[in-house]
């Protein structure tokens, strides 16, 4: 698409000469979206580094924070290659939704590392102790939202929507 529109601005054509396609909009708008996912990415991880290293106070926990981050990233787009999702705007919302998940998961397991006293074997089985008590409790506290996206994601078993699909294989299969 990008050779053709260059094409014909260097043919001399005199008026408005232009290629026009319905698949034209949709290559237009994959290419700004993937445009825009790095440069959204770069910008995310640029403030990720930035509050953890403010809110944290200690730079080590910061850039394991950022390496999770990373990690996640890079789990969370090689999910969507293998199920066959392209870059798009959906595909796009939810890996930027990704960072926000895991560097709050992250950040705590840091912090709890952080405020903890002693030495560095009893810190690491304190903030152990403490994410598991925290993960165990999790789904008695969000009973109700869990029963309702269970109710809201059986609606959509069969769809075909692509809408519904992405987030459920980009959220649900890491």
């Amino acid at each position: 698409m990008t050779w053709l529109k260059r094409e014909i601005s260097e043919s001399g054509l005199s008026g408005k000469s232009f290629a026009m396609s319905q698949a034209y909009a949709r290559w237009e708008i994959d290419q700004v979206v993937a445009e825009e996912l790095a440069r959204n990415l770069c910008l995310s991880a640029a403030c990720v580094a930035a509050a953890t290293l403010a809110l944290l106070a200690d730079a080590r926990s910061s850039a394991l924070v950022l390496a999770c981050v990373g990690a996640t990233l890079v789990d969370v787009c090689g999910f969507a290659h293998f199920w066959g999702l392209s870059v798009d705007v959906v595909v796009g919302i939810n890996v930027v939704v990704s960072v926000g998940l895991c560097v709050d998961f992250a950040a705590h397991v840091a912090h709890v590392f952080l405020t903890q006293t002693g030495g560095r074997d009893h810190r690491k089985q304190q903030a152990h102790k403490a994410l598991v008590v925290a993960l165990t409790a999790l789904p008695l506290r969000r009973s109700r939202a869990n029963i309702w996206e269970i109710e809201s994601s059986c609606t959509f078993w069969d769809t075909d929507d692509y809408a519904l699909t992405a987030p459920i294989k980009l959220i649900g299969a890491p």
